[in-house]
């Protein structure tokens, strides 16, 4: 993850750090609050645009992003 994504997420209050047990049962000491990050949608579209050009060279004709807290993202990307 680039630093000026994590900036944004951070700014946005859309990481959190700290000690979590996830709903796996694993521990992580870092956790993505995407209903944060969505309150600021010009960021959010910020965060899209960098992952389709991470994405650039990956050849696909469809995005997938699961309808619980992804389609946002799914569509800015």
């Amino acid at each position: 993850m680039s630093n000026e994504v994590l900036e944004l997420l951070e700014q946005t209050e859309g990481v959190l750090h700290g000690h979590f047990c996830l709903t796996s049962g694993l521990h992580s000491n870092i956790y993505f609050q995407c209903a944060k990050l969505y309150q600021y949608p010009d960021i959010v579209e910020k965060i899209g645009k960098k992952l389709a050009e991470a994405l650039k060279d990956v050849e696909f004709d469809t995005i997938v992003a699961p309808a619980i807290g992804a389609l946002i993202i799914g569509y800015e990307t």
